[in-house]
């Protein structure tokens, strides 16, 4: 604390009846970094993972989905959807959806200046794409409109997933997310979230 607060200061705040904090050694310690091994055994485990068929991923021990998903396939109900929806957003981040190629529509994105949910975007967008685990996915940044089953309609800025290593996607889908989405009633853009 003394770096922050310097001692003459410190202690007056400790002399007073209440003090509004107390001084503590704690903090983030640092160690060295795993050698190249143990980060290779990381990934190979990532890339099982990723391979996995969606019946060993259901039943994997600890857990990757739900126990609604888990308990609803065993007793004989359809699915594949809740899996696919869970497993997207496992793999790639909550923000992800992955739906019929048919219901999305993109373009290029246009950026506005002074436009804190733009900029945001754009940062959150950078990180994930270069700290993405698997080079070979590549993402794009694009103005999407979805229209889901219900016929409603999300519009914003987001990723495209134009090519992944993960087999399981289904032909004919596409894998996005609207990191910031536009509000068409308002015509705003809301704040952005970070996809991962």
């Amino acid at each position: 604390m003394t770096d922050i607060v310097d001692n003459g200061t410190l202690e007056k705040l400790l002399d007073k009846d209440e003090p509004f904090f107390t001084p503590t050694k704690m903090q983030t310690r640092k160690v060295p970094m795993a050698d190249c091994g143990d980060h290779a055994n990381f990934f190979s485990r990532r890339q099982e993972m990723r391979a996995m068929k969606s019946a060993a991923w259901i039943d994997h021990n600890p857990p990757f989905c739900s126990g609604t998903l888990r308990k609803n396939k065993h007793l004989g109900f359809r699915w594949y959807q809740q899996y696919l929806e869970e497993r997207v957003c496992w793999e790639f981040g909550w923000e992800f959806e992955c739906l019929p190629s048919s219901r999305i529509r993109f373009n290029d994105a246009l950026t506005e200046g002074d436009c804190g949910p733009i900029t945001e975007a754009g940062w959150h967008m950078e990180r994930y794409i270069t700290l993405r685990p698997f080079l070979e996915d590549r993402y794009e940044v694009k103005s999407i409109e979805v229209t889901y089953e219900d016929e409603s309609v999300k519009e914003g800025v987001g990723l495209i997933l134009r090519e992944t290593s993960a087999r399981w996607i289904p032909n004919g889908h596409i894998v996005y997310a609207i990191v910031t989405e536009w509000d068409r009633e308002k015509k705003v853009w809301l704040p952005a979230n970070n996809p991962c």
